[in-house]
């Protein structure tokens, strides 16, 4: 995979008739260190009880994840780490926490009355969303090829289903989950076949799961009518 690294890193640069620059893939590397070191700090302020913020609108916070290597990405995870801080220091919780839910995959982009009605009326906070998670160490940045690599191999998406079932077990005692929403974007071929295969080990660790379908963009391919029925009996099962 190193190697493969390598093999892409020339030929972006030949495409883009860019010059072999290693020294600025490292300070790339550096800023994503620092990123990811905020978000992973924010994230962990998060594993308290009661829920410092509504998950919903953090499921599209996902964007600033293509963003690592880059100043604005350092800003915008320090926004939210020092948002934490000042939620947890003020004691400003969100209202109406009943139940703790952990968000697998993404979730509807154009729907926020959705996760409003879900959070805010039914109680069920989001209490963290899979995606954005950060699960690899901090990259050597005097090899940076190797460590590219490395952190591919350490993301829990990767590999066996085995390794992800595993990381979300430790997400939902880490984050004190009472029940898990995976959400089925139909038009992802990497994420869907494996639900039978987690919902399977899930239960098997007494943790209720329910799977929501639909599409992460398109509205054609949506009904919030069902979702928010399957969600409500989830809701009462949990109850």
């Amino acid at each position: 995979m190193e190697k493969q690294y390598i093999e892409l890193f020339k030929s972006l640069c030949n495409l883009s008739g860019q010059t072999l620059d290693i020294d600025r893939l490292r300070e790339c590397l550096k800023k994503s260190n620092t990123a990811a070191h905020y978000l992973k700090k924010a994230n962990d302020l998060r594993k308290g009880s009661p829920s410092l913020l509504y998950g919903g609108q953090m499921l599209k916070f996902i964007n600033v994840m293509t963003l690592l290597g880059d100043d604005k990405a350092i800003e915008i995870a320090k926004e939210y780490y020092d948002f934490c801080i000042q939620r947890k220091e003020s004691e400003e919780y969100p209202c109406n926490q009943k139940y703790r839910i952990l968000w697998c995959n993404l979730g509807p982009v154009y729907d926020n009355y959705f996760y409003e009605y879900m959070e805010m009326e039914l109680g069920a906070i989001i209490a963290f969303e899979e995606i954005n998670t950060i699960s690899w160490v901090q990259m050597n940045e005097q090899n940076p090829f190797l460590s590219l690599a490395e952190k591919t191999h350490e993301v829990h998406f990767v590999g066996d289903v085995q390794k992800r079932i595993q990381y979300l077990i430790n997400l939902v005692h880490d984050y004190k989950i009472d029940g898990v929403v995976f959400f089925s974007h139909m038009n992802c071929r990497m994420f869907n076949p494996k639900f039978q295969l987690i919902k399977q080990a899930l239960k098997k660790e007494g943790i209720p799961i329910v799977e929501l379908s639909g599409d992460c963009f398109d509205k054609r391919n949506y009904s919030r009518a069902q979702l928010t029925t399957r969600l409500e009996a989830f809701i009462e099962m949990l109850s």
